[in-house]
């Protein structure tokens, strides 16, 4: 009865430092925290990251603005075509404008950071009920008088709430 409990009680310590390990590495052979490895990135995951459709897209967008507003600078300056002048609002209408789409952009972002700040505390929390879970599974499963069974059940119970981890 005491190897059981022993063992249990190293597979329960074991379950909780795969929980606990998300912040900090620790050594498995002694449990001492680690430095986490810094990723570093190598010359074919930067052209990767060149190669994307999104900075590709983004490039053209930018790259096609830009030469649309230098013809315009250069028509209104050097032309003296002046057309921008009556096309353009009056200067409270433009900063009314820019600052209400500033408003707008900053309440969207905080709204934005709530919801993921929230998203994560569920998140974290749910990782907590699934060690619940298992727990009381496990204690529920003590009293079995099958020990071969038993062991397996809780081998199992212990697995799948490790694999239901990184969800």
């Amino acid at each position: 009865s005491s190897h059981f409990c022993s063992n249990t009680l190293a597979r329960i310590r074991g379950f909780l430092l795969t929980q606990c390990a998300m912040a900090v590495r620790l050594c498995p052979c002694c449990q001492g925290v680690t430095k986490p490895k810094k990723k570093r990135r190598n010359g074919k995951q930067k052209c990767a990251v060149l190669r994307s459709r999104a900075f590709l897209t983004s490039v053209a967008v930018g790259t096609i603005c830009g030469i649309e507003s230098s013809i315009l600078y250069y028509m209104e300056n050097s032309l003296d075509m002046r057309f921008l002048e009556n096309l353009m609002p009056d200067g409270v209408v433009l900063t009314a404008f820019i600052t209400f789409c500033s408003l707008v952009a900053a309440f969207r972002v905080a709204h934005a950071l709530v919801r993921y700040t929230e998203a994560a505390q569920y998140a974290h929390r749910l990782s907590a009920c699934w060690f619940d879970v298992a727990s009381t599974l496990l204690a529920f499963s003590r009293i079995s008088d099958r020990p071969a069974e038993r062991n397996r059940f809780q081998n199992t119970i212990i697995g799948f709430v490790s694999m239901l981890k990184p969800m």
